[in-house]
């Protein structure tokens, strides 16, 4: 059997609470909409009556809370419809009886459909298989009459028109996740409104390839359109609260969110956190847009954070995107924590509200992941604060964000730690470039730079690169390639590249050197590598070429040069390493090509 007839679901915790309570001796009219009056989280349903009587005179129905149950009380037969398009005032997402999803189908109780007209509403008190041929003679003389369709049985709970905007919504967006009622594919329609709570944890699943589409909304229009989508980061979007000792888990497989707040209030308990793609997602792909994510609470657990990831290794890493989306803390030993993932942060001014935390990011040296923020704006947490600290564990890249003044950027602590800043700083300045390593750090330097060499138009620049006490010449400190152009195709041409330190003599080439990928054969695209280094371990070193550049500082200047033969047009790649323990060196970026 199946379970069609609406394309699209509602959520509004307002509009739940507004449906008339069950109430004993009540006189129902057949399409009455009522809720159960105390119902346990996760069981708020809205019913509507089928056949109309009186309530039951002391009690109240146990209801039976699965998709389209019916449910006996006293003379009244109510059946369950909560959060379907057709009782909120969507038809445009309301199937009629002549869709294929529909006739010569098995279809399941609680289906409700509209006729060829769109003018009534039917749900299927009797389940069985639609017929194949003409539309049937609905028999719409009163609200509660049914119509016999091949094995079915359809009731007519009203005029379409009478179940006006979002006014028989779920209470809970996980119940509209639930299985037998969203179907993946479909959207979720969240008002603006919508504030839900509760003290357990709150999880957020499904298990389909398909995406939902969870959608925050202003409530003007059913169904929704684009202009009455929210942004969550500037105006009320729909809120989820979880208030204990609990985390709000975000485990959906496939998901896209647009324009919600997800929000944790939890006390005193490392659970009491925000997750996206956590261990029961497999594999999963998580899109937000517009959203804000809150650790509101009294708990200063350091581990009571937002989370990406998950610290299973034996799980396919999740995928998770972020845009325009703020995250906001209460305590300063908050943060957000990185595990096995890849994450992408784009987009977002003013990324970080409240409290301006210690330390931006952690995560488990066991973890492993792949993050770029890009256009976020990280500028709250200031001097005296460290965007990223030690226990990650993969390759970090924040590209065209602002930075808080004099901020610290980190330190990374394992050797596949990486930290690169492209184009990021606090003030109008477009050329800081910088890595932080295991084996270096590589910033932006203003001073020590070389007359002649390269800079932003303005401001002259070079790199700047400052060894650990781990760089070797069998695990350097690689700053990032420096990429040409290259039009010459069969003729030998020099690469050169500049450098300055205060180390005495010149260096060795096995103490600096590059490497030179480019396009060496007529066939393909492989690369060819030349270097100027050492060839291998055991041969012996040689100084590099003292130069007469002039220099803003510093002491012995040096060039050192790779000749090579393209085959093919293209670029050109070359890769400044050094391998000379805890030592400083400046190199210039503006590469000599003849």
């Amino acid at each position: 059997m199946s379970f069609p007839s609406t394309n699209a679901w509602y959520v509004s915790s307002v509009g739940y609470a507004a449906i008339t309570a069950w109430a004993t001796g009540a006189t129902i009219a057949a399409g009455a909409l009522r809720r159960p009056t105390a119902p346990s989280v996760g069981n708020e349903r809205i019913v509507v009556a089928i056949v109309g009587g009186t309530t039951h005179a002391t009690t109240e129905p146990s209801w039976t809370t699965s998709r389209g149950a019916k449910n006996t009380d006293n003379t009244v037969t109510w059946q369950e419809v909560t959060g379907n398009a057709a009782v909120n005032g969507d038809l445009t997402n309301t199937v009629p009886w002549s869709n294929a999803q529909i006739k010569n189908t098995a279809l399941t109780q609680g289906v409700i459909i509209k006729d060829g007209a769109g003018t009534h509403l039917f749900i299927l008190s009797t389940a069985g298989t639609a017929g194949n041929g003409a539309e049937p003679t609905w028999n719409v003389a009163a609200v509660g009459n049914t119509t016999a369709d091949n094995t079915c049985t359809w009731t007519y709970i009203g005029l379409a028109s009478s179940f006006t905007g979002g006014i028989a919504p779920h209470a809970r967006l996980a119940n509209a996740l639930a299985a037998n009622w969203g179907v993946a594919g479909q959207n979720i329609f969240v008002k603006s409104d919508h504030s839900e709570t509760q003290s357990s944890a709150i999880t957020l699943a499904n298990s389909s390839s398909t995406p939902f589409y969870v959608l925050g909304h202003d409530g003007g229009a059913y169904p929704p359109l684009s202009a009455n989508l929210v942004d969550a980061t500037s105006v009320q979007g729909g809120l989820i609260t979880c208030s204990g000792v609990a985390a709000i888990d975000i485990t959906a497989l496939r998901l896209y969110c647009h324009g919600l707040e997800f929000k944790n209030t939890g006390t005193n308990n490392v659970a009491s956190w925000v997750q996206l793609g956590d261990a029961a997602a497999n594999g999963c792909v998580q899109r937000f847009k517009n959203c804000k994510i809150t650790l509101a609470g009294s708990d200063v657990a350091t581990t009571n954070n937002l989370c990406f990831g998950t610290n299973s290794s034996t799980l396919a890493a999740p995928r998770i995107y972020m845009d325009n989306c703020v995250v906001s803390f209460n305590f300063s030993a908050q943060g957000l924590r990185i595990r096995n993932c890849s994450l992408e942060w784009v987009n977002t001014p003013s990324a970080l509200t409240g409290t301006a935390v210690n330390q931006l990011a952690s995560g488990s040296n066991a973890s492993s992941f792949n993050a770029l923020l890009r256009g976020v704006d990280l500028s709250l947490l200031g001097s005296g604060k460290t965007l990223f600290g030690g226990g990650l564990g993969g390759m970090l890249t924040l590209q065209d964000c602002k930075l808080g003044t004099s901020v610290a950027i980190g330190t990374p602590d394992t050797p596949s730690y990486r930290i690169n800043l492209n184009n990021c700083d606090s003030g109008a300045v477009n050329y800081r470039n910088e890595v932080y390593d295991f084996f270096g750090t590589l910033t932006t330097e203003t001073t020590i730079v070389r007359s002649g060499g390269a800079s932003d138009g303005t401001t002259p620049v070079s790199g700047k690169i400052v060894t650990t006490s781990s760089a070797l010449w069998a695990t350097p400190f690689d700053a990032p390639p420096i990429a040409i152009w290259n039009e010459t195709v069969g003729s030998a041409i020099t690469i050169t590249l500049f450098g300055i330190w205060g180390g005495g003599a010149v260096p060795n080439n096995d103490d600096f050197w590059i490497d030179v990928d480019y396009q060496g054969s007529t066939l393909t695209p492989i690369a060819s590598r030349s270097t100027s280094g050492k060839a291998n371990i055991l041969a012996s070193n040689a100084a590099l070429t003292s130069d007469s550049s002039t220099w803003g500082g510093s002491t012995t200047a040096f060039k050192t040069s790779v000749t090579i033969t393209p085959q093919q047009k293209g670029y050109i790649f070359v890769t400044p390493r050094m391998a000379k323990a805890s030592t400083t060196l400046y190199y210039d970026p503006k590469l000599n090509v003849a």
